[in-house]
């Protein structure tokens, strides 16, 4: 039953992630959301996610960064067909 706390603490930890990758948020941060110490939830993080928590937060917001790239990329170019047809 403990792992299974565990393991639904920490999907509420990446809820949290995910909701607040832009702001300064820190291990202890998060931690604190779920009721965890620091060093206990680290443990647990690594071992539901295979992740550190600064290797996941990094990830993330590179991959976000390369979604809005992404979008911008493609938003230039429907601007720049639009003006070849107009």
């Amino acid at each position: 039953a403990e792992r299974s706390e565990d393991m639904t603490k920490v999907r509420r930890a990446l809820a949290y992630i995910h909701y607040n990758f832009r702001r300064n948020i820190k291990v202890s941060d998060v931690a604190k959301h779920i009721g965890y110490s620091p060093n206990y939830f680290s443990a647990e993080f690594k071992k539901e996610t295979g992740f550190g928590f600064n290797e996941y937060l990094n990830m993330l917001r590179l991959q976000k960064a390369e979604t809005l790239l992404n979008m911008q990329d493609t938003t230039k170019r429907a601007h720049q067909k639009s003006k070849i047809f107009n």
